[in-house]
Order: structure tokens, then C-alpha cells, then sequence
């Protein structure tokens, strides 16, 4: 697979849309252009899926077919998902005996590798790292098991049964999809490094891209945008699929939030 270049506008609104619910796990779906054979994949816009229940087949079906549609009118295909989990350190998973031995299986069919955790984690687990403030709110109590999908894989960021799941048949459609996972301990307003993994498909397994590979138009103007859209609390304004379902008057497309970054950076910023 090529390169990928992220867009001020993508990785915005996947900032925001973690800090808006830095308690919650999210996610959401990555558009891009359909690239010809060889070329890179510009991730351009993303939406912003869900904050709760995000593993409502119903739900997630009725969002793919309206962004499936929405973004073919605009000449953009659904490229990629990304996804944020709740916990700070996420390293454990309960589940029933039923859960465990499904989820064993899946991974196993993706070449995974499934370990026990050790005992219980001392006190609560950090919820994501706010981008408006460095305080952290607390998340769930739990241990159980961790789960790594690869050697190579992050421990402490990879994807679970449910990020594998919808990045798949992402994969079915558009082979050269990517998933990403936002990294929640550098989910800071002005983060040095950008705080995603860039994994890509190969066969039955997702694997972490060769950051050489992972381009930015330009990070540093990236990195102030956001930085700056926190500080004035552009992210209380971002609606996701799950607000719009509860209020259908909201836009999931999130054209205000776009004319901010696009006047904050200048088109560049929207077009990665």
C-alpha cells in the first residue's frame, strides 16, 4: 500500500470529537477521493459516528448508507475508520465467558495474539486526556484480558473486536482503507507528535503503517488549528451521528465546523 496524507480537516475533527467526550469511546468513518492505482490516499473529511452504543449494527448500518451516499455526491469514498477507546490505559476487557470465547475467535481468525492480563489495575482508569484542559476524567474500574492483535501492534492502542469489525467491511468495499486509532495519553491541545496509529490491511490482519509512509501537508499548521479550535471550544459545537439521531435538525456534516477550519488554515486545510 502507498502513502496517506492526512488532512488538517480529518484529523481535526477527530481531535474534537474525542475531546468533546473524553469519558466515552468513539468513532467515526475517513473520506477520501477515490485514488488511482499507486496513488496516495488523501484522507480529506471524516464523520463523526458515535459517543455511545457504538456497536448497534442497526444504527451503524443507517450512518454507512447516509455517508456512503452523501459522500459519493461530494466525489468521496469511505476510505477508513478511525477510533478512539474510553480508557486512558486501556489494557483490559470484561467480558462474559461467552464474550471471550467469541472475541477468541475472531481474533484468532485475524492472526491475533491473545494473552492473559495480569491481576486487577490499582484504583480507576483514566479516561482520555482532555485537549482543553490536562486534567483527566476518571473511566470504568475493570481488568480481564489484553489483547494483542499483532506483536507489532501498540498494546495500550489497539483495536478491538469492534474497530476490526467495522474497519473490515470498510476493507471489502475499498481495499486500501486505513484504520486509526487516536492515541489518548497524546490527546493533548498542542500535542509535539501527532496522536494517531495508522494501521493498514494486509490479508486478515491490521497493521501498524510505516510512519515514513503517513504524510501531513503541513503538521505544524495542523497542530495550531486544533490547539486553537480547543481553546475556543470548537468541539462543544461538533455533532456526530449520534446527535443527529437524537435531533434530526442537527448536521452530522458538520458544514460550520468546517468553514472554521477552513477559514482558520485557508482551503488547504480541507482539501488534506
Amino acid at each position: 500500500m502507498g502513502e496517506v496524507e492526512i488532512s488538517a480537516r480529518a484529523y481535526g475533527k477527530m481531535c474534537l470529537h474525542a475531546s468533546r467526550y473524553p469519558y466515552a469511546a468513539v468513532n467515526g468513518l475517513l473520506l477520501a477521493p477515490a485514488p488511482r492505482s499507486g496513488e496516495c490516499l488523501c484522507l480529506t473529511d471524516c464523520v463523526p459516528l458515535f459517543h455511545s452504543n457504538l456497536a448497534l449494527s442497526v444504527m451503524l448500518e443507517v450512518a454507512l448508507n447516509q455517508v456512503d451516499v452523501w459522500g459519493a455526491q461530494a466525489g468521496l469514498v469511505v476510505a477508513g475508520y478511525y477510533h478512539a477507546n474510553a480508557a486512558l490505559d486501556d489494557q483490559r476487557l470484561p467480558l462474559s465467558s461467552a464474550e471471550s470465547e467469541h472475541l477468541f475467535l475472531t481474533a484468532f481468525k485475524h492472526q491475533a495474539i491473545v494473552r492473559q492480563a495480569g491481576p486487577t489495575l490499582p484504583g480507576q482508569l483514566q479516561g482520555k486526556a482532555t485537549a482543553v484542559c490536562t486534567s483527566r476524567r476518571p473511566g470504568r474500574p475493570g481488568s480481564a484480558l489484553s489483547w494483542l492483535l499483532t506483536p507489532l501492534i501498540f498494546p495500550l492502542h489497539s483495536p478491538g473486536l469492534l474497530a476490526l469489525k467495522i474497519a473490515g467491511r470498510i476493507a471489502e468495499f475499498f481495499p486500501d482503507a486505513v484504520l486509526i486509532m487516536l492515541d489518548n495519553k497524546k490527546l493533548v491541545t498542542r500535542p509535539r507528535v501527532p496522536p494517531v496509529i495508522v494501521l493498514e490491511n494486509q490479508g486478515l490482519r491490521w497493521v501498524p503503517k510505516d510512519k515514513n509512509l503517513v504524510m501531513w501537508r503541513d503538521w505544524e499548521e495542523s497542530r495550531e488549528m486544533v490547539g486553537a479550535l480547543l481553546e475556543g471550544q470548537a468541539h462543544r459545537h461538533l455533532v456526530d451521528f449520534d446527535c443527529h439521531l437524537d435531533d434530526i435538525r442537527q448536521d452530522w456534516t458538520n458544514q460550520q465546523l468546517n468553514t472554521q477550519i477552513t477559514q482558520w488554515g485557508g482551503p488547504t486545510s480541507g482539501n488534506a
